[in-house]
Formats: C-alpha cells, structure tokens, sequence
C-alpha cells in the first residue's frame, strides 16, 4: 500500500494527526508531490488549522493547475477570510476545470459579488441557471445582484421567477414588496407584504408596511423594522448625503448658532439615533462627553470607527434615556423621529434626564394633524403637535424653521427644525 492510501485510510478514519504526520513525511521525501499537499490541507482541516491548510490547497494548486479540489477548497478558506478577490480567482481556476458543477459556479458568483464584480457575479449566476434552471438560491441571489446594480426590472422579474418555482420564498417575496413599493406599484407591493405576513407572522416590518400601505397610523415603527433597514446600509454616508442631498445636521447647527452663538462648550451631550455619526460630526467640537445611542449593529459599528463618541449604546432612545444615570444639556436627533410616531414619550425622556436650560435640537417631515405614517414608511409630524408636546414637556420652543429635509426620488422632502430649551 502506497503512502496515499495510507493517508487517505486514515482521513477515512479521522485520525487526522496521523495523516497529517504522514502527509509530512511523504512531502519530506516528494515536495513536489500535489496530493500530498492536498491530503495535507486536508488533514488540516479536519483539525481545524484552517490558515496552514489554506497554505496546502495553495501549493497543491500550484504544483496541479488542473487539480479542480484544491482551488475549490482555497477558495472557501480565502472566502472565509473575506479575502473576496483572491476567492474568486480561485472559484474562477475550479470553475474553468469543471464548468459543469453547479456548486463551484455559484460561490463563484457570490465571491464576485463580495468582491464588488456585479455583472460578472450575474453572468455566472445564469451560468449556475444554464445548469440547475429551478435552482431557486440561484435566482434570489441574481435578483439580489440586479437589485444593487439598481436595476429593479430585473430583479424583480427574476424574483418573480423565483416565487413561481418555491411560492413559500418569504426573502423573495419581501424583496419584491420592496422593490415594487419603490416603483409606486402600491398594490403588488401589498400582496407580497400580505404574503410575507401570512408566511411569517412573526415578521414585524411587513405588518408595519402593509398599515403605511393601508393608510393606517401605528404609534411608532417596531423597532426591528428600523434595525433591518438600517443594518442593511454599508454605504449610508454616501448615499445620504451624494444620493439623497442630506444635510440636516450642518443646519441643525447654523440653527444653534443663530440662536445661541454664545454657546462654546457643553458638557453631556446625547446623539438620539446617532446612526453613523453624521450628526455627532456636525456638533463633536461642542461636547465634552459626547454619547450616541441607536438600534442599528451595522451604523453603531461604522460610528465607532470615526471615534467621535466618547461612548456607545445600543438600543432603543426612549428605553434608553429612562433607564440611563446621566443627564445631559444637549439633546441631538436628526431624521430619527420619521420612525417615531407617538413622540410623548421621548419628550418626557428628554425632559426628565434634562439639565437647567438644556437644549433639544431636532428635525422631522413635515406633516398636517398630529402625526401619520406617510406610504414611505416614515412618520410626518405638524408643527402644532410638535409645539403641544413642548408645552406639556415645559419646553421653551426657540424656533421651527421649514427646510429641505433629503430628496426622494428627485424631490426635496419638506420638513422642520427644531431648536428647544428646557426651563
């Protein structure tokens, strides 16, 4: 029996220590020897060493460039490390050898979609399509490609081909919702948020969609809906203030100067639905201890890493102020109280962790009776509403200034600033 076999008898009888010594051995004796730098890596793997066994699937690649395995299993490991790139150009090396495999084509295509290489991650999507055509993993993530290609006649029309093949696809059918909800077609937006509801009840965002859809008014977003829509954002800067004109915190504070330009310090400042920092950027140099708070991991993680805060909570803002030690004489939230409806109780909040003469900036859309959940999923709120919670809080209000929130769809979004103190 030949030393192969031997290793391979005892990877079949998991005794990978073993195997791997005698992978050793045998490369001591051939280093040029593939299969044995592959049975290595694998033995390596089985011990859960995968950065040396990543070093093993490399070398056998390259001593068997037609050796298909070996790259399909680097390409995992560099997969895992989230070395994307070099995954797919190791996907890539198996795929060219075994074009017929299904498997190696679609992590192919989702390394190329990791790695920011959409229409090539959508060509070998139809590739793993040409080989498995009901392969509905296939179609949702093709949809999922055309979707950040901002191409929405596409994705939906292969959502659409996915939910013919498995009807029960609730990722698919929340896809749609949302991408015929963007396109204005209110009703099929509706019938698939019916779906989703029906399929998973316990799916919150859809019930709250279907009541904006509905022309109904909950008190306030489920605090899951606003964590899904915030944790799904990677580039939220960007699309804020290039995509979307935002700008709310840079006139939130020309609002503070105007009204109070004596102002050089506070000492506790709290950022409600602080999100990436955008805002806490705008007003950093005038806090001492500066703290942010949102519900979203994705935009708290980007936040820290511009350090502007000197510390960071998650959870949501009400909860958060009524159960905090501290109390602060700057209160921030900007383009927040759109998934707040009811917002007595974040007044109260404010009001009792307020100290002497605290300021309470903030913006809402601008809204006619009370408050309502406006079809965007986005509360709009009336000055008159606004301006009786202050009363009832003890609030001083110092202005309400009109001001283009942010475009959607082109057209600026009317709303108002606010700038508040505490008696």
């Amino acid at each position: 029996m030949t030393s192969i076999e031997n290793i391979l008898n005892l990877l079949e009888e998991n005794k990978a220590a073993e195997a791997m010594d005698l992978c050793q051995q045998t490369i001591k004796e051939e280093p040029e020897n593939p299969v044995a730098h592959y049975l290595l890596a694998m033995a390596l793997l089985g011990m859960g060493e995968n950065k040396n066994a990543l070093a093993g699937f490399l070398k056998a690649g390259e001593l068997a460039p037609t050796m298909a395995p070996a790259h399909y299993n680097a390409g995992v490991l560099l997969f895992e490390q989230n070395r994307f790139q070099e995954a797919a150009s190791s996907y890539g090396r198996a795929r060219d050898l075994e074009p017929e495999d299904p498997d190696i084509c679609f992590n192919l295509a989702i390394a190329l979609k990791e790695a920011g290489e959409l229409k090539e991650a959508a060509d070998t999507y139809h590739q793993v399509l040409e080989l498995t055509p009901d392969d509905t993993g296939a179609l949702y993530n093709l949809a999922m490609v055309y979707k950040e290609m901002a191409d929405p006649t596409k994705a939906i029309t292969t959502l659409e081909q996915a939910v013919n093949i498995d009807p029960v696809h609730v990722s698919a059918h929340n896809n749609l919702a949302y991408l015929h909800h963007r396109q204005g077609n209110r009703e099929k937006a509706l019938t698939h948020y019916q779906k989703v509801a029906e399929l998973d009840p316990e799916r919150e965002a859809a019930q709250y969609m279907m009541a904006a859809l509905r022309g109904e008014t909950p008190e306030t977003a489920p605090p899951t809906y606003v964590q899904e829509v915030f944790d799904s954002f990677t580039d939220y800067d960007q699309t804020m203030t290039e995509n979307l004109a935002y700008n709310t915190p840079a006139m939130l504070r020309d609002l503070l100067n105007d009204h109070l330009p004596e102002t050089e310090n506070f000492t506790k400042g709290v950022d409600l639905g602080c999100g990436t920092g955008l805002s806490g950027a705008a007003f950093r140099h005038l806090v001492t201890d500066f703290t942010g708070i949102d519900l979203s991991t994705e935009m708290l993680g980007q936040a820290e890493a511009k350090n502007i805060y000197d510390e960071i909570f998650q959870g949501e803002i009400t909860s958060f102020l009524n159960s905090c030690q501290q109390n602060y004489n700057l209160f921030l939230a900007t383009d927040v109280f759109v998934y707040l409806g009811d917002l007595a109780p974040v007044f109260k909040a404010v009001q009792k962790k307020s100290q002497p003469e605290s300021v309470f900036l903030f913006s809402t859309e601008k809204g006619k009776g009370g408050f309502t959940l406006q079809a965007t999923g986005r509360y709009a709120h009336a000055e008159s509403y606004i301006r009786k919670l202050a009363d009832e809080a003890g609030f001083k209000v110092l202005e309400c200034r009109p001001a283009n929130i942010r475009k959607e769809k082109g057209k600026w979004i009317k709303g108002n600033l606010y700038i508040m103190q505490t008696g």
